[in-house]
């Protein structure tokens, strides 16, 4: 994110990615254009490997999609 100049904390766990990034990325409405999707389908892969590994208990509950 650093070459889109978005700073991020030192350390940013897998299940709280998206729910730090992605209100950063959607203030500047380019580069919201060109990374919500991205965003999105990293959503979708981290979501299916929980679900693969029988662990959808044990899953971030901020992982979500956006819609619109």
């Amino acid at each position: 994110m650093k070459i889109f100049g978005i700073r991020l904390p030192m350390t940013v766990k897998h299940g709280s990615f998206d729910g730090i990034v992605r209100p950063l990325i959607e203030m500047d409405e380019v580069l919201a254009h060109a990374l919500v999707s991205l965003l999105d389908a990293r959503v979708v892969l981290y979501q299916h490997f929980w679900n693969s590994i029988g662990a959808s208990s044990a899953r971030p509950t901020e992982m979500r999609i956006a819609c619109g």
